[in-house]
């Protein structure tokens, strides 16, 4: 269903029917190294994101989960988000205006302990991140600092493919990786454009 069909439709939807909010800022650009907004909107709805909630994307690439959460909630939630990659920082100036997204490092994070409620992510884990260890080592830094800057009761959706083992091992119960103090709460497997990919639900511990 097309946005025009969506206008047309709407009032003999379905009650569970969820269209993404971030259908008209989708750009040529968003839709080559973006998220889908669809995919944006369903990972959100996951989160089940409550009133005064702050919920950051440490690795935010063009900023579509953002962009999405924005339109979806308004000021009733706080979205923050940043990226290393200087180019695609350049490329989101919009979204970066309204959402405050920022340059950072997802291993340190510019960001207080016990700040951030949910984090919503889709790590960059496949061909790009390089040798397994080092994406292996960026995976485990990037959950030790999420962990730091999680409030009491903090929790995670992440989206995750290739790395969905080394995920699990990082996780509890395992008992050598203390250290990261994340735990895998439910697994969603979906196809992703093809695709094999997990929508993994965690839990601060």
């Amino acid at each position: 269903m097309n946005n025009r069909d969506y206008q047309r439709n709407k009032g003999n939807l379905d009650s569970e029917f969820r269209f993404p909010h971030g259908i008209n800022v989708k750009t040529e650009t968003n839709s080559k190294i973006g998220l889908r907004p669809s995919t944006c909107a369903l990972l959100i709805e996951l989160a089940d994101l409550k009133r005064g909630e702050i919920v950051c994307d440490p690795t935010t690439g063009m900023g579509s989960i953002c962009i999405e959460g924005r339109y979806k909630f308004g000021e009733e939630v706080a979205f923050l988000g940043g990226d290393i990659d200087k180019e695609i920082n350049e490329l989101r100036m919009v979204a970066a205006v309204e959402c405050g997204l920022t340059l950072w490092d997802c291993t340190r994070l510019p960001l207080r302990d016990g700040l951030i409620d949910v984090w919503i992510c889709d790590p960059p884990f496949g061909v790009h991140c390089g040798k397994t260890k080092d994406a292996i080592a960026l995976l485990k830094h990037l959950l030790r600092e999420c962990r730091r800057c999680s409030a009491e009761g903090g929790r995670m959706i992440m989206l995750i493919a290739h790395r969905i083992k080394e995920l699990r091992r990082l996780t509890f119960p395992n008992e050598h990786v203390h250290a990261v103090r994340w735990k895998i709460v439910k697994e969603r497997k979906i196809n992703l454009g093809g695709m094999l990919a997990y929508i993994v639900e965690m839990a601060a511990v």
